[in-house]
């Protein structure tokens, strides 16, 4: 799942510092693909970030919603 965060290329900027993007993926004992969207935050000298950095790409979800990504 990491990887495969690390290689989004598409993002879609929701403002100077958040972006979003997406891919899909079927982990090991799931019966289909999911998809995940990761929210990409700017790191700021001015103020902590929101989120934790649990991988290169933080703040992932897993959904089955066909919404746009900034939706979710």
């Amino acid at each position: 799942m990491k990887r495969e965060a690390e290689r989004i290329v598409q993002w879609q900027e929701l403002d100077a510092n958040y972006a979003v993007g997406e891919f899909q993926l079927k982990l090991h004992g799931w019966a289909s693909v999911r998809r995940f969207i990761v929210n990409r935050e700017r790191l700021r000298e001015s103020r902590a970030s929101m989120g934790r950095k649990l991988i290169h790409v933080p703040g992932y979800i897993a959904t089955n919603r066909d919404d746009a990504p900034e939706l979710v």
